[in-house]
């Protein structure tokens, strides 16, 4: 199935006045460097960091802090790149800009919007941490962590935007859903009875029109579907599978989008055996994939709460 064939909507959104909040130049900056057909630029991600003293103070807090465990306090933006590596740190300016759009948001969206994007940066940070492991076969995802970061962060972009022209509404009904009052299942179902169509029609109609790559309209058109998502060429469906279970694990982890989600509920998805037989992961079975992301979980917590 095309992407195209996941946007019905039961009225056309290209005849919508959707709009989307400006952009920070730091987020279009990060984008446009990780999707670079030449790969990630280590001058060019420095020069990033040192042109915004904001950024440069972050990821210093970042390269400074007890989850990277440095010895001796690293105080230079350069030596901070080069420790940290080039996409984690195009990753955390993209997350750092995502959070700065709360700005251009209207108040009654706070909590919300605050709820989803620590729920966006805890997917985009599992499905990097995911495609860490050297050990084992190759997989198919392996040189691409920077392209499972960008999608895991914004496979909720829909939502934001809905937040941004609805926000009253918005704001309640996810509201509703983080106190367990609407059934995470159904979320969607009252997003198109409220709005006349729901985030995951709206993130693609959006990023399309804003030319994201490809890929990452791929993972927004099918991040909540519980299909074989057959018909995409095979790295384009691991990196779906890939946010699918970033999703779902970032709820299990306690950074759910809506209510949260039981670790068992989510240990018996069946995501996590696509992700191993596929070789999505290197990870062995699905037993250790798992084990994996429930000992990251300090480790998560502390970088969101720098960012945030």
């Amino acid at each position: 199935m095309e992407v195209a064939a996941r946007t019905s909507s039961p009225q056309s959104l290209g005849s919508l006045e959707l709009q989307c909040p400006p952009l920070p130049h730091t987020l279009l900056e990060a984008l446009e460097l990780m999707h670079q057909p030449e790969g990630l630029q280590m001058d060019r991600v420095i020069r990033m960091v040192e042109n915004d003293p904001g950024v440069t103070t972050r990821v210093l807090k970042v390269v400074n802090s007890a989850y990277y465990g440095q010895r001796g306090q690293i105080t230079s933006a350069r030596r901070a790149v080069l420790v940290l590596g080039s996409v984690s740190v195009t990753g955390l300016v993209m997350s750092m800009g995502l959070h700065e759009m709360r700005h251009d948001l209207d108040a009654s969206t706070a909590g919300p919007f605050l709820h989803l994007v620590r729920h966006s940066i805890a997917t985009a940070f599992l499905a990097r941490h995911m495609l860490a492991h050297e050990e084992g076969p190759d997989v198919s995802l392996k040189d691409r962590p920077g392209d499972a970061y960008t999608a895991g962060l914004l496979h909720d972009f829909g939502k934001l935007i809905l937040l941004y022209n609805h926000p009253a509404e918005a704001a309640h009904l996810y509201l509703e859903a983080q106190k367990g009052k609407i059934c995470a299942s159904n979320v969607l179902a009252k997003e198109r009875e409220r709005f006349g169509y729901d985030h995951v029609e709206t993130g693609v109609y959006l990023t399309r029109r804003m030319k994201f790559p490809a890929v990452l309209t791929a993972a927004i058109a099918w991040h909540h579907s519980d299909e074989v998502a057959g018909d995409l060429d095979p790295e384009t469906r691991h990196l779906v599978y890939l946010v699918q279970a970033a999703n779902r694990a970032a709820a299990a982890l306690g950074f759910s989008s809506n209510c949260p989600v039981p670790c068992e509920q989510c240990a018996a998805d069946p995501i996590w055996s696509r992700l191993v037989e596929e070789r999505v992961v290197a990870h062995p079975d699905v037993e250790t994939l798992q084990a994996d992301l429930q000992a990251v979980q300090p480790a998560l917590t502390e970088y969101i709460d720098l960012i945030t």
